[in-house]
């Protein structure tokens, strides 16, 4: 695959994204639409590319094409300069879900009450992108760059930003603890990373946090 072909893809899969969006509230969508690293639109089976939904959307968000392989790196991207590896992670807030304490943080739980509970509420900066590491050379496999699409949830599907960390803070994050099951915040994103430049236009993190807290539920 050249420049061309990449970029040509890129802005297509964009397109099917932002009709994916349009018609959430649909029962099914035709997701063959998308292109893959290596595949053009249509040509493989719904059976075949649905083996990783959410790596399609997060590669269309991102401005990379999926792998259809499940293991190993999740999808090429180019960043200027070259092709290169990258890690794809999903996160959703459902904004029904959130609560605004007296300080401003924003909270997600279930119900007012339980958001008063440290134990039952989440702060929403703490969603993010979760691991599963099985051994320590599996660790080691996540030294890529890594994209983190949030998405929110509560009426139809909408992205709201894409943020990206390089392998060695990846890594850095990860070593941490010799947890199997791992998180980096979306807070860690935030103030370490960088917003990738997605050719779908998402709506926009930080926009849409100054939105819900002038609305979301107050804890008094």
């Amino acid at each position: 695959m050249d420049i061309i072909e990449y970029k040509n893809k890129v802005v297509h899969n964009a397109k099917v994204l932002a009709e994916f969006i349009d018609q959430s509230k649909e029962k099914s969508f035709d997701f063959c639409k998308f292109a893959t690293a290596a595949s053009s639109p249509g040509e493989l089976p719904l059976n075949v590319i649905m083996n990783k939904p959410y790596d399609l959307i997060c590669a269309a968000a991102s401005g990379s094409l999926m792998y259809l392989a499940k293991h190993g790196a999740d999808a090429v991207y180019h960043d200027g300069t070259e092709f290169i590896d990258v890690e794809l992670k999903h996160c959703e807030i459902n904004e029904n879900n959130l609560f605004r304490s007296r300080l401003d943080t924003l909270y997600l739980s279930q119900t007012k009450e339980k958001a008063y509970n440290k134990n039952t509420r989440q702060a929403v900066r703490s969603v993010g992108a979760r691991y599963h590491l099985h051994s320590d050379e599996n660790r080691q496999l996540k030294k890529m760059l890594t994209f983190l699409t949030v998405a929110e949830t509560s009426q139809d599907y909408r992205i709201l930003d894409v943020y990206g960390i390089v392998g060695d803070q990846v890594m850095s994050y990860l070593n941490k603890s010799n947890k199997s099951i791992r998180h980096i915040k979306l807070s860690y994103f935030l103030n370490e990373g960088f917003q990738v430049d997605s050719p779908f236009q998402p709506y926009g993190y930080l926009r849409w946090e100054d939105e819900v807290r002038k609305t979301a539920p107050l804890l008094d």
